[in-house]
């Protein structure tokens, strides 16, 4: 793939982030003018984690991976643990700190074992099981990308034996839940945060990685540009998660133009994105502490002081992202360096 392919996926990470900033501080603002709540099949905040997974399962399906072995394997769950738990331990053990000197209690929500689950990254994806958990990162993304990076070996290994029948097994397992959901009671999670809908998502990142050639497509791009549009103006009467599938796949490939084109006007614009993507994950992961603290202050209700607010806490959460990343990478270095 080349090189500005790249960097557009970097533009992808970063847009998908700060979406979802967006769309959480416009639930909560106090200004009647919601840009970035709802588009006309849905809410805009779905839509930036559909293209949140597609990206990660096609950044994945474009890597070498060995899963042959035991000693491949070992090797692909440690650097996927490296590159989600250390940030995300960090991020946590700053609001639990907090959450612990405002309540004066350790254990403030009692059952401490419910713990265990903030170690596995799973409270947010758990908490409509057990909304008594100690879940204060405001993301149930990572438990749900923490669940299919246990996946993707399987998943992988089906594509690499017969790549219909990894779309068979997927497209079956998606058509099922949402017969279970239109017939029945059988889940108990929203319909789009199953991880059968999540699964659909990250596999279509893995086939966009599969036939790369395609975003390079002019045709492929003009119906994703298309089809992004309708969507987004003309109720499509489907179920609202097909829709949030197909326009998060649109989206991720209008997003990929706008890298393309962006990264490619100068070294700096590249180098500037590229440094941003790498602060994606901490953007999810401080945003929502962000926006609460903030508009807890000044929630303005006017449209001037709603984009000031936006546009502060932005950079707030950009730098609060800048910190952790960096904190992070000392302790883990500094680790390394321990170890050799």
């Amino acid at each position: 793939m080349r090189e500005e392919r790249i960097a557009a996926f970097d533009f992808v990470r970063v847009m998908a982030a700060f979406g979802v900033m967006a769309f959480h501080f416009f639930i909560y603002t106090a200004c009647p003018l919601k840009l970035f709540l709802n588009y006309r099949n849905g809410g805009w905040g779905n839509v930036c984690s559909t293209v949140f997974f597609i990206l990660s399962g096609a950044l994945l399906g474009l890597r070498d991976t060995d899963i042959s072995s035991v000693g491949g394997l070992r090797t692909f769950y440690r650097k996927r643990w490296r590159s989600i738990f250390p940030m995300y331990y960090a991020a946590y053990a700053w609001g639990f700190a907090r959450m612990v000197r405002d309540t004066g209690r350790l254990f403030y929500n009692g059952k401490p074992w419910l713990l265990i689950q903030t170690a596995l990254g799973l409270d947010g994806y758990l908490v409509y099981r057990f909304p008594d958990n100690y879940y204060i990162l405001g993301e149930w993304f990572t438990g749900a990308i923490v669940l299919l990076y246990l996946c993707f070996p399987l998943i992988l290994r089906v594509m690499r034996r017969s790549e219909k029948a990894a779309a068979a097994a997927v497209l079956s397992l998606y058509a099922g839940m949402l017969l279970l959901y239109r017939y029945g009671d059988f889940f108990l999670i929203d319909d789009f945060k199953n991880l059968i809908s999540c699964l659909l998502s990250f596999w279509m990142g893995m086939e966009i990685a599969a036939h790369k050639a395609l975003l390079d497509d002019g045709r492929v791009s003009a119906v994703c540009w298309a089809g992004a549009v309708i969507l987004a103006l003309v109720k499509v009467p489907l179920a609202e998660n097909i829709l949030t599938h197909l326009m998060g796949l649109f989206c991720f490939v209008v997003l990929c133009d706008l890298g393309k084109w962006l990264t490619a006007r100068s070294e700096a614009a590249c180098s500037f994105v590229r440094w941003l993507g790498g602060l994606s994950f901490g953007i999810f992961l401080m945003h929502h502490a962000t926006i609460r603290e903030a508009l807890a202050v000044r929630n303005p209700a006017s449209v001037r002081g709603m984009f000031l607010m936006l546009g502060l806490i932005a950079v707030c959460t950009l730098v609060r992202a800048w910190i952790l990343k960096t904190v992070t990478d000392a302790l883990l270095n500094g680790a390394t360096r321990k170890k050799l």
